[in-house]
């Protein structure tokens, strides 16, 4: 039996090094170097997020007939985001943004077995308005994936990384270096295959579990709350005295 156990602990060590990262910079920087001064912002965070995913499964047992099942679950997670935004004159803003985290959920589709979902990420385009000189309200709209993990009845397991796209909408809190923001999110992933593997006794190589596979597809909403933090920007340029913003 195939362990996913060392890649999880990765994808673990991995976002708790770069959110500790990203603040540690977030306070180092602006203290040494002012690269950023100017009417854009890099900027570097850390969200809570909750919601839910709905997936469409199939289990086609080797040489039978697909079984078909559907199932909702809620989601709970956390990750880290960062992105670059720029200023335009009459207070729009535009930019990209990046997120990676950690989710947990799982049901029972078909067949009886449990699908889960693990991880997920997204790149994004941004359009927003600062509604006063400290409140953003903008819209999102891009790329995403997310971990989809199903086990057969034998106890194999098989991962997978669904795509599709994503959008939706938030708002910003601007006090200082310091941005709290909120945001919801919508996501339609596309059908993928998975197929259970398992170890031979006899010849030790990896082998398909009985020719059993799985499909999967769906789509997941999710709602976060969060912290960034303007990495190299002492707030020294004046936004408002240059009109980018009311």
């Amino acid at each position: 039996m195939i362990s996913f156990s060392t890649s999880k602990q990765r994808r673990s060590i991995a976002a708790a090094v770069t959110i500790g990262a990203g603040l540690v910079l977030s306070f180092i920087v602006p203290a040494s170097a002012q690269n950023y001064e100017g009417p854009h912002q890099v900027r570097v965070g850390a969200f809570f997020q909750g919601g839910g995913t709905t997936l469409d499964g199939t289990y086609t047992p080797n040489g039978g007939v697909p079984i078909n099942g559907s199932g909702s679950f809620e989601t709970h997670g956390a990750g880290i985001t960062a992105g670059l935004e720029f200023l335009r004159y009459g207070g729009w803003t535009w930019g990209v943004e990046g997120d990676f985290g950690e989710t947990r959920g799982a049901k029972a589709i078909v067949n009886s077995q449990p699908f889960s979902t693990d991880y997920f990420g997204s790149l994004r385009g941004r359009l927003g308005f600062y509604a006063r000189p400290d409140l953003v309200l903008y819209g999102t709209a891009g790329l995403g994936f997310r971990g989809v993990r199903v086990v057969d009845v034998n106890g194999f397991a098989a991962d997978k990384s669904v795509l599709g796209g994503v959008y939706g909408a938030g708002g910003e809190y601007h006090r200082g270096n310091t941005i709290f923001f909120a945001e919801y999110l919508h996501s339609d992933y596309s059908s993928r295959t998975l197929t259970p593997l398992s170890l031979s006794a006899t010849t030790s190589t990896v082998v398909a579990t009985a020719g059993d596979t799985y499909g999967v597809k769906g789509s997941s909403d999710s709602f976060r709350i969060g912290v960034k933090f303007k990495v190299g920007f002492d707030g020294y340029y004046d936004e408002v005295r240059d009109g980018l913003r009311k």
